[in-house]
């Protein structure tokens, strides 16, 4: 019986729903892999998914920190501590955690590793000699993308000698794990005006890395919209807008400005139609006006989605993959150029043609949306390039069948 272990990275709750999917298709594929997942942001959510499809998992977090929305993680000032030391150090290339999890693989006698942009898993598991799969939606991380100018145009004070150092150091970490991974996959497709210059290009080109397309659950289709609606409090006749808030923010009062814009644009709209109602998920539990209903997270919303008229949306890649497939319309939204993860995200899908606002800006969002309410015949105008980020939707039955090669091919050369 062959133990593979799934590290997503710490940070966010569309890294641990990309190997729960992934999971569910180890699982239907062969139920006879024992599967662990080393988890850490919302560790209690996530272990109650994992474990209902026959997974174990184990709390790896070492800082007790289990949820990334919650507070800011940068300060404005952008040097190698408030950067290096504070975040992106712990966060995806971690001396202890590699340590730890070399002692976890050896000890569960792991025998391949699956890391959702965690490099310290594929240093691990290099370390144990064990092979490896390394999940990302990045084909470069966003700091290293970014020039000096860019960061400070959005806000932050930019240590110039620091800043030459972490663009250096977080561009050959990121190479390093996508080079000793056995195999890489991504959900993102390529842009050549966006990452022609890039060491991935050479890695696809290769085949070292593989576009899957989007890595979500599978849709069962089980889902009645007039009793999700019913359950909501929503009419049958209701413009139903979901506006979800992102997990991970490098600024608590970035994330409060994108719960607020959200609010002010559905009263905005609320005067001029009645019959608009929301459901926001802030990360949060907000006072609202009637009209929105407010949670806080919600793992399981392919009802709630196909169940709306539009989603209003931070760009978090796995959101992005979940709406493309679902072919949900949708505008993708960030309230400052601060959240550069997210910035990132947002250019690739400008440049995919996606229906995108920088700011969260109120007055533009309630134009936009109060012109599709009067036009609903606009409404697939937002879904007419998903297709590039969703040609088909079994990423994670894909990445299954690359695993399961990678094992069978090990156990042969065993024999």
């Amino acid at each position: 019986m062959k133990h593979i272990a799934l590290v997503p990275r710490g940070t966010g709750s569309g890294h641990n729903m990309r190997l729960y999917a992934i999971a569910r298709e180890l699982k239907k594929q062969d139920n006879s892999f024992e599967v662990t997942a080393f988890l850490e942001s919302l560790h209690d959510t996530f272990s109650q998914l994992f474990n209902s499809i026959g997974v174990k998992t184990i709390n790896v977090s070492q800082d007790g920190k289990n949820d990334y929305s919650k507070g800011s993680i940068l300060k404005k000032d952008l040097n190698w501590d408030s950067l290096m030391n504070n975040f992106l150090g712990p966060t995806i290339f971690n001396s202890q955690k590699i340590i730890m999890l070399v002692r976890l693989f050896t000890r569960n006698k792991i025998d391949l590793v699956v890391s959702d942009l965690d490099v310290s898993a594929i240093a691990a598991a290099k370390i144990c000699g064990i092979q490896s799969v390394l999940v990302t939606e990045r084909f470069e991380l966003p700091i290293a993308k970014f020039k000096k100018k860019d960061l400070e145009n959005a806000g932050f004070k930019v240590d110039k000698s620091d800043f030459i150092d972490i663009h250096n150091v977080a561009q050959k970490t990121f190479d390093w794990g996508l080079d000793n991974a056995t195999k890489v996959v991504t959900d993102c497709p390529y842009v050549d005006k966006l990452d022609n210059k890039l060491h991935f290009k050479k890695l696809l080109s290769q085949e070292h890395a593989v576009f899957v397309g989007p890595i979500i659950r599978e849709d069962t289709n089980n889902f009645n919209k007039d009793d999700i609606r019913k359950k909501l409090s929503v009419k049958k006749d209701d413009f139903l807008i979901v506006a979800a808030v992102g997990g991970t923010t490098m600024f608590a009062e970035d994330k409060q400005k994108m719960q607020q814009s959200f609010i002010t644009t559905f009263s905005n709209i609320h005067q001029i139609n009645p019959n608009t109602k929301m459901v926001l998920l802030a990360r949060d539990n907000l006072e609202v006006p009637e009209g929105i209903i407010c949670m806080s997270y919600l793992p399981d919303w392919y009802g709630l989605l196909k169940s709306c008229d539009l989603v209003l949306t931070h760009p978090g890649w796995i959101t992005v993959t979940e709406l493309s497939s679902l072919k949900i319309p949708a505008i993708f939204s960030i309230s400052s150029k601060r959240e550069y993860h997210e910035w990132d995200e947002l250019i690739r899908l400008s440049e995919l043609g996606y229906s995108t606002n920088l700011g969260c800006n109120s007055k533009i969002l309630t134009e936009r949306i109060s012109e599709l309410i009067r036009n609903p015949q606009k409404l697939p105008n937002l879904t007419a390039h998903y297709s590039k980020v969703a040609p088909w939707s079994n990423g994670a039955y894909r990445v299954a069948n690359l695993i399961n090669n990678i094992i069978d091919k090990g156990s042969e050369e065993q024999r």
